[in-house]
């Protein structure tokens, strides 16, 4: 949406990344979204945030979506997972942007 951001993640479609957060933090932030949503990306990804486990977000996202803020509490959580899914089989390259990602104490 033009808006420029000095540090990020790509996440592939179908990829997860743990992170060990050993319990030493409290909420973790970001802006997720598409490269660019003004070109009109057709693409669909699933956002899925794990926490020990246990779901803690999940949202669809569509390439013509704004970017959106996420904040999740991680008060005592050992383990974080972000996963990027399609929901439907495709050839085309397709990742999320995780702006601004960090973990806060």
């Amino acid at each position: 949406d033009g808006v420029s951001f000095p540090k990020g993640i790509a996440v592939s479609a179908d990829t997860a990344l743990t992170f060990p957060l050993n319990g030493d933090y409290r909420e973790f932030r970001a802006v997720v979204g598409f490269a660019d949503a003004r070109h009109g990306n057709a693409a669909e990804l699933r956002l899925t945030v794990e926490a020990d486990g246990k779901v803690v977000a999940a949202e669809l996202l569509k390439g013509k979506d704004k970017a959106k803020p996420l904040a999740i509490d991680v008060k005592g959580v050992r383990a974080l997972r972000v996963a990027v899914d399609r929901d439907y089989p495709s050839d085309a390259a397709a990742y999320l942007i995780l702006a601004d990602a960090k973990v806060q104490k």
